[in-house]
């Protein structure tokens, strides 16, 4: 049997995951830039550079309006709320409203809808604090 070091694996997976970092700043993807920031907050969020670099990134991304032309940023939005609310970052008001309204019109029942794709779910449901469940609406 191999004994596995996973201090040594945990310090190849930030390795890599800061090389995906830095792709982002050749072709931008807010989908790949969510899942690194979620890899990213679950070690530490104190002190965490490159958290809060790509953070900032998604935060001014959000903002943007053509954030909602595509429903596949749904996940990538929620994400990023919550990853705002994590580490106590100001965002521009009414975007969790926003987004709301989107996935209230997303049918789950679309093959392409985002609500079929379980990587989009889970990042949506990482945002999922941000709603009250009984009404959808946005806290």
């Amino acid at each position: 049997m191999v004994s596995i070091d996973f201090r040594q694996y945990k310090v190849e997976l930030r390795k890599i995951l800061l090389v995906r970092k830095e792709s982002l700043e050749i072709e931008w993807d807010p989908f790949l830039a969510a899942w690194i920031c979620y890899a990213l907050s679950t070690d530490n969020t104190q002190n965490n550079c490159s958290l809060a670099e790509l953070c900032e990134k998604m935060v001014k991304w959000i903002e943007e309006d053509t954030v909602w032309e595509m429903d596949r940023n749904v996940g990538a939005v929620a994400a990023t709320l919550q990853l705002c609310n994590k580490l106590e970052r100001k965002k521009k008001s009414g975007i969790a409203s926003k987004l709301n309204k989107v996935v209230l019109r997303l049918d789950a029942d679309d093959k392409w809808s985002p609500l079929s794709d379980p990587e989009q779910v889970y990042l949506l449901a990482l945002g999922s604090k941000l709603f009250d469940t009984n009404t959808l609406e946005a806290i």
